[in-house]
């Protein structure tokens, strides 16, 4: 069952009978794997809105952390991950009135799986562990916003002066706390 358990995302909440549903794209499938049937590196995170999901965490190709300048900390950044390449951001085109126009969303090609708020760091633990992925980008972009809200929302930002380690030490309490 562990070989089958590496293509797909499960459901964290197994149905009556204690099966995880194995979701792959918009799709369901109900299985007969119990939560403790699926290899270690598979991570409970917030996914969307509500949903709790059992994510993989090795064979991690790219991460891209966003985050929203508000005046919350973590509660609409998102990391999205890629199992098959490089995650390219773009602004899609439409026509609007008869004119071809570049959206003000971006969108991302190659994202297999997204978490969201303080799951994130949880993820990245299990990433970091299990996939070997060099987090310094994420650090990176993680660092930028614990400044921005600094400067912004000084109340919302770690207390730290060093958002670096803090960012390295969330990592390490979150796979001791495993």
């Amino acid at each position: 069952m562990k070989e089958l358990a590496k293509e797909y995302t499960y459901s964290s909440c197994p149905s009556d009978d204690g099966c995880l549903s194995a979701i792959r794209g918009n799709r369901r499938y109900k299985t007969k794997m119990k939560p403790s049937d699926l290899p270690e590196w598979y991570c409970d995170v917030h996914r969307c809105w509500w949903d709790r999901d059992m994510i993989k965490t090795n064979d991690v190709v790219d991460l891209k952390y966003t985050w929203v300048k508000e005046n919350h900390f973590m509660k609409d950044s998102l990391l999205r991950i890629s199992y098959c390449g490089k995650i390219l951001a773009y602004n899609p085109m439409h026509e609007i009135g008869g004119k071809r126009v570049k959206s003000v969303f971006t969108e991302y090609t190659n994202v297999d799986s997204i978490v969201f708020g303080n799951d994130i760091f949880k993820c990245l633990a299990y990433i970091r562990k299990y996939s070997n992925f060099d987090l310094s980008k994420v650090k990176k972009e993680f660092v930028k916003q614990c400044n921005w809200l600094k400067v912004y929302e000084n109340g919302l930002a770690p207390d730290t002066n060093d958002f670096g380690k803090w960012f390295d030490k969330t990592l390490e309490s979150e796979m001791e706390e495993k």
